[in-house]
């Protein structure tokens, strides 16, 4: 019965040590090229309540407009909910906000619209997400990788501008 104690012990010290390497705050970005017009991909991304082109989304509901900062709740189809609030918005150049999931998960996303040719822009999105509490921080680095979800972004918003091209050209 001792050893067990011991090992149990043992066993949430170093778990306690762990969480205190994992870093509360992280942060991904991610550069690419698109095939369309900067104003084109700048109106895609920041019409946010109409997430039809992202498939992991269920729905919006627009909370507040006001001077053209928005606040939002997305609903995960999964049920999850995170509240939204743009706080920088330079069209067509930059695109800026926050959000919250919980009280102890909160993070910014920035979005920068860069034109390369007429049809072509270059885009630059990076995502910082702080966990407040050990269990926030284990669950985040556990669960929700930052790179995986910028290249699922950018996966599906190429998908709705090669989409939106096809329309144009058939018109």
């Amino acid at each position: 019965m001792k050893r067990l104690f011991i090992f149990i012990s043992c066993a949430v010290l170093l778990l306690g040590m762990a969480t205190l390497l994992i870093p509360a705050t992280r942060t991904a970005t991610r550069t690419t090229l698109l095939p369309a017009a900067r104003k084109q991909v700048f109106q895609a991304v920041t019409q946010v309540e109409d997430p039809s082109w992202r498939p992991s989304v269920g729905s919006v509901r627009v909370l507040k407009t006001e001077d053209g900062h928005e606040e939002w709740l997305e609903i995960s189809k999964d049920g999850h909910e995170l509240l939204f609030k743009t706080i920088n918005k330079v069209e067509p150049e930059l695109f800026e906000i926050e959000f919250s999931g919980n009280p102890s998960i909160r993070g910014h996303w920035s979005g920068r619209f860069i034109e390369q040719a007429e049809n072509e822009t270059r885009v630059e999105f990076t995502e910082t997400v702080t966990a407040g509490s050990w269990p926030s921080k284990v669950l985040s680095f556990l669960f929700f990788d930052l790179d995986s979800t910028l290249d699922t972004y950018i996966n599906d918003l190429k998908h709705k501008l090669e989409g939106a091209g096809h329309e144009q050209a058939s018109r």
